[in-house]
């Protein structure tokens, strides 16, 4: 069904009149967008944007920091095989290795392509977000604060570790969730399509797989010239910075290549945006997972948020209050949800003194 639906769009698309193939990630300083304007300009219209000025740990996360705090572990990396029907194309190398040697080798530039890809850190290292914060324009989660053991309550912020050598082939996130990365060193190409560009992009359902591969391989130099529907997608393009926060809308296809070594941290999460998007892709995915299919019962429970968002541009929210449910509300007091608790301090105040 899948399938026949993106054959039906992609013949719509190829007959609509052609448009620009690449454009720029908008870019916004994080001192001036508040959680109304992120919702009225990007999440609602599903446009990706590139925030500058957050300060989001204490110290800075470089590859000595990760190394510090988690040479101990070992861990198992992952790589790109091309012909793979897995998730992004990536797969789980066999043996797990020690994250010590690992930044070893990817300040020596011999990573070999591999990749400490979207690891949890609620589940494997909480100790590590003491101190951290979350960006308040994405406090509308709605998968933060469920029932202990609910999918993908525990499931981020995640991490991210690669050399200059490692890449993300075109995949789209599960279950039409948002996304947000924030990069702490390196550098980052990003290429990114709205969602209803994906028909163009040569999507392949292998399996039971509910999510797609991808022909396209938009990293490629002249990788859109010689299939009409290649040539006709349109791409966001953006190289992130230390200190950017990305938002990527919830089905949005997308590749990321390593220009440095770098370290990263992101999440996954719904919101008013993408609420009804994620609940019917959860329907889907849970006929044949039971998990998922709770976790649309619990969202459609919890209903789409509809309340009025927060004005104040440039918070960011410590970690404990995120996962409580805390937020900033219209009077840039922080609200919570019924039967929480928190405080006024649970959520910090804009500030001139932030970088960007």
């Amino acid at each position: 069904l899948r399938t026949q639906r993106s054959a039906a769009s992609r013949q719509a698309l190829l007959d609509a009149a052609p448009v620009p193939s690449r454009l720029p990630v908008p870019m916004v300083k994080a001192t001036e967008l508040s959680s109304a304007d992120f919702q009225a300009q990007f999440a609602g219209p599903g446009i990706p944007v590139v925030i500058r000025g957050f300060q989001l740990t204490q110290d800075t996360w470089s590859l000595d920091y990760v190394s510090e705090r988690l040479g101990h572990r070992s861990l198992q990396l992952k790589s790109v095989v091309p012909d793979s029907a897995e998730w992004a194309r990536l797969e789980a190398e066999a043996l797990p290795v020690s994250v010590s040697k690992f930044v070893q080798d990817v300040q020596a530039d011999a990573g070999g392509g591999r990749y400490l890809h979207d690891w949890s850190l609620p589940l494997g290292a909480p100790e590590m977000l003491e101190g951290f914060k979350v960006p308040e324009v994405f406090s509308d989660d709605l998968l933060r604060d469920n029932e202990e053991g609910t999918l993908y309550r525990d499931s981020w912020p995640s991490l991210f570790v690669s050399g200059p050598d490692a890449f993300s082939p075109l995949h789209v996130d599960t279950a039409g969730l948002n996304f947000w990365m924030a990069l702490f060193s390196g550098r980052k190409r990003w290429i990114l399509f709205g969602k209803d560009q994906a028909p163009l992009l040569g999507p392949q359902y292998v399996g039971t797989t509910l999510d797609p591969v991808f022909e396209a391989e938009p990293l490629k130099e002249g990788w859109d010239k010689n299939r009409d529907d290649f040539c006709r997608a349109v791409a966001f393009e953006t190289v992130l910075e230390p200190g950017d926060v990305l938002f990527v809308p919830g089905n949005s296809p997308h590749t990321v290549e390593n220009l440095e070594a770098a370290v990263a941290v992101s999440g996954n999460f719904v919101d008013r945006s993408n609420f009804d998007l994620a609940v019917r892709e959860l329907d889907i995915i849970g006929r044949a997972d039971g998990r998922a299919k709770e976790l649309a019962a619990v969202l459609r429970a919890r209903g789409k948020p509809s309340d009025e968002l927060s004005t104040a541009p440039g918070g960011a929210m410590p970690w404990p209050a995120y996962k409580r449910g805390a937020r900033r509300g219209p009077d840039k007091g922080v609200k919570r949800p019924v039967g929480g608790g928190g405080s006024e301090e649970d959520a910090e105040a804009p500030s001139s003194k932030r970088r960007g």
